[in-house]
This record gives C-alpha cells, structure tokens and sequence, in this order.
C-alpha cells in the first residue's frame, strides 16, 4: 500500500509556553507548516488536519481518506528536557525511531530515559487505522526548549521529514523556501470535499480539507 501521511497538529490553545513561546496550537502549525514545504519537496503524499476540526474528526478524516500513517505534534509540560515520540502498536515502533532518530539530534537538552515510548492510553494514537505516532516535540514550561522550538520550526521540520524519508528509504532533498496553495473548491458536505481531493490525489498532488463554520 502506498505511503500517505496524516498531519495533525494540536489544537492545544490553551497551552501556553514560557517566554515568547505562545501557545501549543500556535507552535505546532508552525511546524505543520514548515513540514508541509519538506513533504512536498520530498513528493511525499500527506493531508493535514484542519486547524478548526476536532481531533475525533481529524482520525475519522485518515481512516476515511486511506492514510497510512498519522503524526500528531505536540510539545510537552511537567518540568522535563527532550522529545518524545509515542506509539500504539509494534508496527509503530519503527516509524516513532526513525523520526526520534533525527529530531533528538535538535534537543536543546534531554533528561529522558526513553525517547521513543509505547503508549496505549493516548487517544490520538490508537483511534484510527493508520499507524500512528504522538511526537512531543520539547517542553514548553522550559525556557531554553521552549525557545528553540519556537524559533527552529524549520530546523524541526527537516528533521521529521528526513526520518520519514529514511523510514521509507528515500533520499532527502532539501525544499525550496516557499510553495503555493491553490483551493479548488468549497462544499457544504464533507462528502463532496472529500471526493474532490482524492480526484487529485490520484492525479498526484498532495492537498487537504479545511472546515469553516459559516
């Protein structure tokens, strides 16, 4: 089965980091994007989770959508140091490695024992088909962390998608500064929307569904 990629970032708004960290929400869809610009470039198929839906919503999406993986970003609090990376099953195992394998590299500081971790209590890692990983990108309520979060979402970025891209046995290639979004459509069933992206899924090019309340 061909490889497509669920993005979701948090939708945590409410999670407020030290300093000039903001917020979880803020944070992670800055990373979301500068994901977004890797994975092109990569030509590696994904759909991200729009920034109003639900997590329910967002699982139900990539099950309905035939995603074969799901990576949900987050950043972490409790007074902690370093990335973790939560999975569900044994065949998420090696997907949560390969991308801890490059973003620890990025830790400003690291007290964890474990950094890759089997977790079978977290919702968004057990709720959908897709092979699921929970990254915890650093601790927020750290101010050198959350710092360097907050400044290197590109650096973070490139380090998820190089370990998607050994994960897949790919070559990395490093992304053009920008890319343009085009939006095809508007529907008021979810059906409809749905549709049209796979129609152009299946003529090769990446997109997502975006929900807005009226």
């Amino acid at each position: 089965m061909a490889f497509k990629l669920y993005i979701s970032p948090s939708d945590q708004n409410r999670n407020v980091g030290i300093g000039s960290y903001g917020t979880e929400e803020q944070r992670m869809n800055a990373l979301a994007d500068a994901l977004e610009r890797e994975l092109f470039a990569n030509e590696i198929p994904y759909i991200r989770g729009g920034r109003t839906m639900e997590i329910e919503d967002r699982m139900e999406e990539s099950d309905n959508l035939g995603c074969t993986h799901y990576l949900a970003l987050h950043s972490d609090a409790g007074g902690g140091h370093g990335p973790t990376a939560f999975y569900y099953s044994d065949s998420g195992k090696e997907f949560a490695n390969a991308i801890m394998g490059q973003v620890l590299n990025l830790a400003p500081d690291n007290n964890r024992a474990q950094n890759v971790r089997q977790n079978k209590n977290l919702m968004e890692t057990r709720g959908q088909k897709a092979i699921a990983v929970l990254l915890e990108t650093g601790f927020h309520d750290c101010e050198k962390e959350a710092a360097y979060i907050a400044d290197h979402p590109d650096e973070y970025a490139a380090a998820v998608c190089k370990g998607i891209c050994h994960y897949l046995g790919k070559v990395y290639k490093k992304p053009e500064r920008k890319i343009y979004r085009v939006q095809v459509g508007a529907f008021a069933e979810y059906r409809n929307a749905a549709a049209l992206l796979e129609k152009f899924q299946k003529m090769g090019y990446s997109g997502f569904i975006i929900t807005k309340e009226l």
